[in-house]
């Protein structure tokens, strides 16, 4: 779930900064939301796996 929330978030907040023209925050804010997500779905994987 928080995956699907980082992935809903991500453009809204990257479509702020380009607006604010912050260029240079673009690429680090976009490399960070998309490894959080990646993270919280690894997380969550390992975490059904337990589960079971």
């Amino acid at each position: 779930m928080n995956t699907l929330i980082i992935i809903s978030v991500l453009p809204i907040v990257l479509l702020y900064l380009g607006l604010y023209k912050a260029q240079k925050a673009l690429l680090p804010v976009t490399v960070i939301g998309l490894l959080a997500a990646l993270g919280f779905a690894f997380a969550d994987k390992q975490h059904h796996q337990v589960i079971k």
